[in-house]
């Protein structure tokens, strides 16, 4: 018989032999907040499971929409200063070719 102390030295993977290895070994490598997650969630119920899901799903796009937008912006930025650049070359080589008209 195992007394209530031992019990709670014996490692999850230990009490419960009737699952795949894989699931035990997972078990044996959770935080008591990581349970404490996976508790909460699985009193969500389906519909609260599929809700959390989609909220998921949703993050990730916003994190994609946003790497998205920020090179769009650092693009849009830098043809800006490429412009800029490239009109002022200009603008300096036409008043060189004017001056040399003038002489």
């Amino acid at each position: 018989m195992i007394l209530p102390d031992e019990d709670y030295q014996v490692l999850p993977s230990e009490k419960h032999t009737d699952i795949p290895k894989w699931t035990r070994d997972l078990l044996d490598e959770l935080r008591p907040e990581e349970v404490e997650a996976l508790r909460r969630v699985a009193r969500l119920g389906p519909e609260g499971t599929a809700q959390l899901l989609a909220a998921i799903e949703l993050a990730r796009s916003v994190g994609t929409v946003a790497k998205f937008v920020k090179w769009l912006v650092i693009g849009c930025l830098g043809i800006f200063f490429a412009s800029m650049l490239f009109a002022e070359k200009i603008i300096t080589l036409l008043s060189w070719i004017s001056k040399g008209k003038g002489q």
